[in-house]
């Protein structure tokens, strides 16, 4: 072998040091957890990660790295077999993780990683005074405060620990309003990430004044928020049905939200629920283009939850799941939960 070939094949071996060794051929054969929210730490298992803490991104399932999206690499262990990542920031969805050595190239994991949103899985007591303090128990409430409001009004939050467990729950205290009305309200908890209501789930009473905020609808569309408030909240009485509406802005488009209630929502006695015709949720969504598309829910696909009544205003919450009975837009389903204050209207 020629003694300058020979001494160049030395050297690059000498340049391969552990670190780079490794590097080279990194490969992920796992994730300690499948699901998680902003604040979450994991695992990342794998080899040849090195020993250099690596950059760890959220992909799509075919690669490309995900905007609006940090993670923390916590720590990186010797043997360059598991990375220790925190989930800084994040969107609803299913992802997998793209780890790059310093040094090599990117890989991807085969096993996926869910971000979601926040459950509210208990509310107690279920009956307290205004100013009372009211305690939820919240799964992925992620490791910042969230925020909580009952009938679209700020609950301030006391305190929010992180409890041990499988599936990551938080106690949240929070001291409700002193302006709600009397009555049986929904209480909405959301983060960075999304939001989760437990409807009809405390009865608050010692309110000095029965007063409700102007009329307002609040609502999580699938991933996104959509809002409507004051003067683009319109009540309308016909043929027996009172229809609640809110436009606002979502997705680059306007979206409107119907509500449909029987008349006699103006006398049933509270709480009550409605989940069949002439009771009616609709969502609608007109593009740049004035392209119209209509979602709806089905007789069995929905409830709307009627709270409190003072004077012409009602107010309440809603869930459900619409199909698309018009229209092309994607997507054919959509998933609707928020709250609404709006006018209420009698035949005369």
């Amino acid at each position: 072998m020629n003694t300058r070939i020979r001494f160049s094949l030395v050297l690059s071996l000498l340049c391969l040091t552990p670190a780079s060794l490794s590097a080279q051929g990194a490969a992920i054969t796992g994730l300690s957890l499948s699901e998680g929210t902003l604040g979450t730490v994991l695992d990342i298992l794998g080899s040849g990660f090195g020993q250099k803490k690596p950059k760890v991104f959220l992909s799509t399932l075919t690669g490309e790295k995900v905007k609006k999206t940090s993670v923390k690499v916590v720590s990186n262990d010797e043997g360059g077999g598991t990375t220790t990542i925190l989930i800084k920031k994040a969107l609803l969805g299913t992802f997998k993780l793209m780890l790059q050595p310093k040094g090599g190239d990117p890989v991807l994991s085969d096993d996926t990683f869910e971000i979601v949103g926040p459950t509210v899985q208990d509310v107690s007591p279920g009956e307290a005074e205004v100013k009372g303090l009211v305690t939820l128990t919240v799964a992925q409430a992620s490791s910042k405060k969230g925020k909580v409001t009952l009938g679209g009004l700020k609950a301030k939050v006391v305190s929010q620990t992180a409890n041990e467990g499988v599936t990551p729950t938080s106690t949240v205290v929070v001291k409700l309003p002193s302006t709600l009305a009397t009555g049986t309200w929904e209480v909405t908890f959301a983060n960075k990430v999304g939001q989760d209501t437990a409807h009809q789930a405390v009865s608050v009473s010692g309110a000095k004044k029965e007063k409700l905020p102007k009329p307002r609808m609040s609502a999580a569309v699938d991933d996104s928020t959509f809002v409507s408030k004051g003067k683009k909240v319109d009540a309308t009485l016909a043929d027996g049905v009172l229809t609640i509406s809110g436009v606002g802005k979502f997705d680059g488009a306007t979206g409107t939200l119907r509500l449909g209630l029987p008349d006699s929502a103006a006398t049933d006695d509270l709480p009550a629920q409605y989940v069949a015709d002439p009771a009616a949720l609709t969502f609608e969504t007109v593009d740049k283009s004035d392209v119209s598309t209509v979602w709806t829910a089905d007789d069995d696909g929905f409830t709307i939850y009627v709270n409190v009544r003072v004077g012409s205003l009602v107010a309440g919450s809603f869930e459900g799941t619409l199909l698309r009975t018009s229209g092309e837009a994607d997507p054919e389903t959509r998933v609707v939960e928020g709250s609404f204050i709006g006018e209420l209207i009698v035949e005369s």
